[in-house]
This record gives structure tokens, sequence and C-alpha cells, in this order.
């Protein structure tokens, strides 16, 4: 499976995530005028999944897949049948559709 742009094989599968983050205000300094600094570094309040959006070529951010256009072909008799976060992309021969 090649990328039809750049002809390089370097894919990655690409989600999107919800993430909510938050930093404390330093405000003990009674007489502190201007900008006051933070007190330590971000932190993590909510973090969601929202959806896996397709595959991608990594060389040149060519969009192969995207998640509403499955199944897709991709090459030699092979389909893209469907992407899981979890499991992984779920790859078919097509040569067998001919005999079924």
């Amino acid at each position: 499976m090649e990328c039809k742009k750049c002809n390089k094989s370097i894919f990655a599968v690409v989600r999107k995530n919800d993430v909510v983050e938050y930093r404390i205000i330093d405000t003990n300094d009674r007489n502190g005028i201007g900008i006051q600094g933070w007190k330590g570094n971000w932190r993590t309040e909510e973090k969601k999944v929202m959806k896996i959006l397709g595959i991608r070529c990594q060389n040149c951010d060519e969009w192969l897949v995207k998640s509403g256009d499955m199944p897709i072909d991709i090459d030699g008799g092979r389909r893209i049948e469907s992407i899981d976060g979890n499991k992984g992309v779920k790859i078919i021969s097509t040569g067998l559709e001919k005999f079924m």
C-alpha cells in the first residue's frame, strides 16, 4: 500500500481527543502588578477520545481514508473494512468474493 501523492508507505491512524487542562495562578503577592506567574505545570482535568478520523500519510499529510468512507479498496485486491482504535485496521482480501 503506497500513498498516491508521494509513493511512500508510512501511514498513521488519526483520532481526535477532547482535553481540558488548567493551571493555577499565583496570587500570593498582594503588591504584585503586571504579569503574575503560574504555579506548576498544566494539569489534565478531563480527557475524552472523540472519534477516529481516518488514515493519513505521515510523509505528505495526504488523507488515504476518512472514517466515513469505509470500506475502501486499497491495492492488489485488498480492502480496508474498518478501523478500531483498540484492535487495529481490518484489511480483507477481495479475491475470495469472486468465488462466493
